[in-house]
């Protein structure tokens, strides 16, 4: 996975950390414009964003 490997060259390059890949996890979710209640984000801000909208944890 190219983010798994970004993030394991960025921890050495910027924090001259080793990471071994195989211990690095990450969750992603994926939102519909629709799925998203405008209560929480506004239309107003959600027209601004990409549609489907990716977001993601490790």
């Amino acid at each position: 996975m190219i983010n798994v490997e970004w993030f394991a060259y960025k921890m050495k390059k910027v924090f001259r950390i080793d990471v071994e890949k195989k211990d690095v996890s990450f969750e992603a979710y994926e939102f519909e414009h629709e799925d998203i209640d405008d209560l929480i984000v506004p239309l107003e801000h959600l027209v601004k964003l990409s549609n489907p909208m990716l977001l993601g944890r490790s």
